[in-house]
């Protein structure tokens, strides 16, 4: 048997940045000599579902581009997706914060099991939202803060929700 070709996953291709999509768009709208969208794929090296996509949001990305002040800029800019659970994740955002105001320093676990206690309370099923490592990771991208730590404190991190809430019991919750 010969070696078998193994399908790329999803997201494993090369990404394209806004100058690169702006001139697939341009490409494939040329009234001179119009490239198919195959020949589009191969030329940036993606699929050409890809290529599909782009001319489909060409609205969109040119929006976005023509409001970005300088677009040589946009070249190392790829766009992020959504959060799936916005709310959640600024219910969290906002718990965060009032630990950081209080200088209570928490690890990435209270956060991933707070993400849990808030997406039950909230009726999001476990099947739909799986607080994992990944998750934090993107969450933190996301939210522009320091990878594994949130907050700056003291020097002793708080390793348990159950420390948390007996730490944060002192405190007046007019001022968390």
């Amino acid at each position: 048997m010969g070696p078998s070709k193994r399908k790329r996953g999803a997201g494993s291709g090369p990404r394209l940045n806004d100058v690169q999509r702006l001139e697939i768009i341009q490409r494939h709208r040329s009234v001179s000599a119009p490239v198919s969208l195959r020949q589009l794929a191969r030329n940036f090296g993606v699929d050409e579902k890809t290529i599909r996509r782009v001319v489909a949001a060409s609205a969109d990305i040119e929006a976005r581009v023509s409001s970005s002040a300088v677009l040589q800029n946009r070249v190392n800019v790829h766009r992020r997706p959504a959060p799936r659970f916005p709310q959640l994740e600024k219910a969290l955002a906002a718990w965060i914060d009032a630990r950081e105001r209080a200088r209570v320093e928490i690890s990435p676990s209270i956060v991933i099991d707070k993400a849990k206690l808030v997406a039950r309370e909230m009726g999001i099923s476990p099947e739909y939202f799986k607080a994992s490592w990944g998750w934090y990771d993107k969450f933190s991208k996301r939210k522009k803060e320091e990878m594994g730590i949130f907050a700056t404190g003291n020097g002793n991190k708080t390793q348990s929700l159950q420390e948390l809430h007996r730490i944060m019991g002192a405190y007046d919750p007019e001022w968390c």
